[in-house]
């Protein structure tokens, strides 16, 4: 404020100099090496205001720049150190910024950590009371999740499994239709929803289920399989060998041999409708691929031994389709069915069939078993007792052994006592092999594809009843090892009292 006053007065003192000097203008007269110039004042001192201007500016624009260079560096210093300074002001800033950002979405994750380690303790904890069979306490962990989050995939999740685990199809239902709802958990619902189908046996819907899921994963085991199982519960057999067929390409089944087992089944089924629409030459085809492809598959093995024998009398090959499944898993229809193949032969000549069957699985303990039965049959009953007590001696005493001793008592000795304790033996014995559903264990009286009792497919298992197919073959290895043990002694024996008996002849 007061330099503008200061500019004002120095200009108006100017202004009012000025005025003076034109108002008084006088004479100005200059002489200088002969020459004279007059002028008046007014323009005198123009001139020479004129003259001063011109050389302050001839003096102060050099001046300027070369003060400009050599200010440079310094101003240059300056400015970096000006910079830097800001630099560290906005780092501090940023840091102090950083630092408390951190603390905020630090405190935040701890707490969501706190109420997910909390939720996921009581998903866990629900779970493992499933697990142990605990229903109440799995459902009063379900509801106190549900009452802090409704929507929560994990508890729907968690609901499902219980309303499964409990058959409640309201609930599955329910839970299901919530699950479907979302994207990640879609697959989820489906699995739901096939619940519930084969809980109502509302095929049609379970298999629904199954479609979409194969939509959205078709490379899911439970996928493949339940839609191969339901496709084969409805009997439509193309379709199921084809989903067989993806599984397998896949590498999705348990086991090559379980796989091989699957699709010879479903051929011998196709095998029969063929027979059954009149096409028996395509039936025949189709039951020897199904033997092939699992040798142990008796009803198609015996199937197409009666095939060998009506196309032409083909005895020799019905005979090597059995002793092939005779080898891989003795049962006794099988050595029936071996016999049947000569109708004309007498009952010594059936024996002798069936000792040559037995050749082919000597050491199995159930050759033991039809030896002796055919032998009675035949009233050679020294052999018959023979074949029993080596059984005896190396299988535990199932019914049907104990109940072959009360026929052979009764028939070889007329020992109606010895026999009636047999018969009380059998109440007490151990239950004989039977098909037996690995999933229910349902006991069927014969080999059927799909289990009578929960429906399931290729299950039925010629086992001991408590003994899964493992167990079975582990405890024939035990017998066999038993019964070569048992023939070595019995061997040693006889050479003994042959060189008794030579001894005492001597």
């Amino acid at each position: 404020m007061v330099k503008q006053i200061i500019f004002f007065t120095f200009v108006g003192i100017l202004a009012i100099g000025a005025a003076w000097f034109t108002d008084s203008d006088g004479l100005v007269t200059l002489e200088w090496l002969g020459f004279e110039f007059s002028s008046s004042m007014t323009i005198f001192l123009s001139v020479i205001l004129g003259c001063l201007l011109l050389f302050s500016l001839i003096v102060a624009v050099p001046f300027n720049i070369i003060k400009t260079i050599v200010m440079l560096p310094k101003k240059f210093k300056n400015k970096k150190s000006e910079s830097k300074k800001e630099k560290e002001i906005r780092e501090e800033i940023k840091q102090e910024t950083t630092e408390e950002l951190v603390e905020v979405i630090t405190e935040r994750v701890e707490g969501e950590k706190e109420e997910l380690k909390e939720e996921l303790g009581g998903v866990i904890d629900a779970f493992t009371a499933i697990t142990m069979g605990d229903m109440d306490k799995a459902i009063e962990l379900q509801e106190n999740l549900q009452k802090s989050d409704k929507d929560n995939d994990k508890v729907n999740i968690l609901g499902l499994d219980i309303a499964i685990t409990k058959k409640d199809k309201e609930k599955i239902k329910e839970y299901s239709d919530k699950l479907i709802a979302n994207k990640e958990t879609e697959l989820i619902g489906l699995k739901g929803l096939l619940e519930l189908g084969l809980l109502n046996k509302d095929y049609d819907a379970a298999t629904e289920a199954v479609d979409r899921a194969y939509d959205i994963r078709n490379d899911l085991e439970w996928v493949i399989r339940n839609g191969m199982v339901l496709r084969a519960r409805q009997r439509r057999w193309n379709d199921a060998l084809n989903a067989l067929e993806i599984g397998l390409n896949k590498k999705l089944s348990s086991s090559e041999a379980r796989g091989l087992r699957l699709k010879a089944t479903m051929l011998y089924e196709l095998s029969q409708e063929a027979e059954r629409s009149g096409n028996r030459k395509m039936a025949m085809k189709l039951c020897a691929q199904a033997s092939d492809l699992d040798h142990s598959l008796v009803a198609a093995a015996v199937k197409l031994s009666e095939y060998y024998i009506e196309d032409g009398n083909q005895v020799r090959k019905a005979a090597g389709v059995l002793s092939r499944l005779w080898m891989k898993r003795p049962i006794a229809e099988i050595c029936d069915a071996y016999v049947k193949l000569w109708p004309e032969d007498n009952k010594y000549i059936s024996v002798q069939r069936v000792e040559q069957l037995c050749i082919s699985n000597n050491n199995h303990i159930l050759n033991k078993k039809v030896l002796a039965k055919y032998a009675m049959d035949a009233g050679i009953y020294g052999k018959a007792r023979k074949e029993l007590d080596d059984y005896l001696a190396c299988a535990p005493l199932t019914k049907s052994t104990a109940k072959l001793m009360a026929i052979f008592e009764e028939k070889a000795n007329s020992d109606m006592r010895a026999a009636n304790r047999w018969l009380l033996d059998a109440e007490m014995a151990d239950d004989d092999q039977r098909w037996i559903c690995s999933k229910c264990a349902h006991h069927a009286e014969k080999w059927e594809s799909i289990c009578p009792g929960c429906g399931d497919f290729a299950t039925l298992e010629w086992v001991t009843p408590g003994r899964n197919i493992n167990d079975e073959i582990v405890f024939e290895e035990q017998v066999k090892e038993k019964l070569k043990e048992h023939g070595r002694k019995k061997k040693n024996e006889d050479s003994e009292e042959v060189v008794e008996a030579i001894e005492t002849a001597s």
